[in-house]
């Protein structure tokens, strides 16, 4: 198995959250969505939704879910906030799996090897789902993407794997998290319209205005066995230039509060150079992520500077 595959290390038993911690913790699915909303930003219907899965989860009602939209609008942070409520979650790269029997080092199955036994109940998270959902074709003729796709089916079913493997899978919510953009730009060139002859007045459309349905992650490749499993599909919406400038100064989440209290250094960065964060982040379409990649940098290069001054490491860097 790659080193890369999994973003997490096996969690013990002992610091998975017992039945009753999660009874007590997350009873009230109101109180999951409050904490949510302080790790990621403005994703309401996102932080909702998580909560809803989350409390069914906890309640032994597991699930499937399809979740989608742009880069570094908050899948991400909404994943690991779920971790923070339940270490018991999992999160695979599925742009690296390969179907049984044909070379590859992972597997869709892999993820079991994680699964304690003694506590079944876990949340796995198949990131990057559409770059293995589109479709994919080898030498032999044959569409990978839908036989990737079909081994997913008896793990949603609630399978027992065997051998070195065996989990019970009907303890666990599965999460199919992806940008799904091609389609969601092809549908935004389609409501739009065009821009000419009669047509001229056509409405302009973005990317994700409207919500992705079933039916469109059929279009763009998904199986319709595994469609029919689905239970919900989530859209976040891209972020605008002045949702990077008030994420960076003003909220729980933001990079730069993330970064103090990585490097245990106060940060005292002036408005323009967060404004300018934010624009390059929101016109590269690089998402939060590289605001926080922005500022690591800069950081960086103060405490290397501080150094080479005979200064060894600051306890405060303006910016």
């Amino acid at each position: 198995m790659s080193k890369n595959f999994y973003d997490n290390d096996f969690v013990p038993l002992r610091e998975i959250l017992t039945a009753r911690e999660a009874a007590i913790e997350l009873e009230n699915p109101a109180k999951i969505y409050e904490f949510l909303r302080s790790r990621i930003y403005k994703q309401d219907q996102y932080c909702k939704a998580l909560a809803s899965i989350l409390y069914n989860h906890a309640n032994d009602r597991p699930g499937c879910y399809f979740i989608c939209g742009p880069s570094g609008c908050g899948k991400s942070a909404g994943v690991n906030a779920l971790r923070e409520l339940w270490p018991n979650t999992i999160v695979v790269d599925s742009a690296s799996l390969s179907s049984s029997g044909w070379s590859g080092d992972a597997k869709v199955r892999d993820f079991t090897k994680l699964i304690d036994p003694e506590e079944p109940r876990a949340i796995v998270c198949f990131d990057e789902f559409d770059k293995l959902v589109d479709a994919h074709t080898n030498s032999a003729g044959e569409n990978t993407s839908e036989m990737l796709q079909h081994e997913f089916l008896k793990l949603i079913d609630g399978c027992v794997t065997g051998g070195k493997y065996n989990a019970d899978c009907s303890k666990i919510t599965f999460l199919f998290c992806g940008s799904f953009a091609k389609k969601a730009n092809t549908i935004a060139k389609h409501e739009g319209g065009s821009a000419f002859g009669f047509n001229a007045n056509a409405k302009t459309c973005h990317a994700y205005d409207r919500d992705l349905t079933v039916k469109d992650l059929i279009d763009f490749g998904l199986i319709v066995e595994l469609a029919s499993r689905c239970e919900g599909v989530t859209t976040l919406k891209p972020l605008t230039l002045e949702d990077y400038k008030h994420l960076l100064k003003h909220h729980e989440s933001s990079p730069l509060k993330k970064l103090e209290k990585k490097h245990g250094i106060r940060l005292s960065i002036s408005d323009a150079k967060l404004d300018e964060i934010a624009r390059t982040a929101y016109e590269s379409e690089l998402g939060v992520r590289n605001c926080y990649a922005q500022i690591k940098r800069l950081i960086d290069d103060e405490v290397f500077e501080s150094f080479v001054r005979g200064e060894g490491k600051p306890n405060e860097i303006s910016l």
